[in-house]
């Protein structure tokens, strides 16, 4: 014999459980206006204080320094990432400021030379579209 549940306790049930959601709304969704006033009035606070606090270090210096030449070195490995059977890589260096979309095969990436084939150049694209995406 089926149990019947009268409709208002169903009611009564649902009205429950809706007052007790948890508030899901998002305090911090201003700052995806990447070219609002307030978030980048935000991001350049925030950066202020982290960049006093790392400038103080008295390691600061050198640590920057060793960073650089290392980000900008021409023997830099670079770490692809598997797609459809093909190795992908984003590299930046000097005569890709924006840097450049490339693939290659495992097998030449595992030579001493990969040959890579430039899939997407940043500068080219932000040039069609008028916009800097890196």
């Amino acid at each position: 014999m089926k149990k019947v549940i009268p409709m208002l306790f169903i009611a009564a049930s649902l009205n429950a459980q809706a007052a007790t959601r948890p508030d899901t709304t998002d305090p911090y969704r201003w700052l995806e206006d990447l070219k609002g006033e307030r978030a980048m009035s935000w991001v350049k606070a925030e950066n202020a204080k982290t960049s006093a606090v790392l400038e103080a270090d008295p390691r600061y210096a050198d640590i920057y320094k060793e960073a650089f030449r290392m980000a900008s070195a021409k023997d830099r490995i670079p770490y692809p990432t598997f797609i459809g059977g093909e190795l992908y890589n984003f590299w930046q260096d000097s005569a890709h400021t924006r840097g450049i979309w490339r693939k290659t095969s495992l097998a030449s990436y595992r030579g001493k030379e990969p040959a890579w084939v430039t899939v997407l150049y940043l500068y080219t694209l932000a040039a069609h579209e008028k916009a800097n995406r890196v």
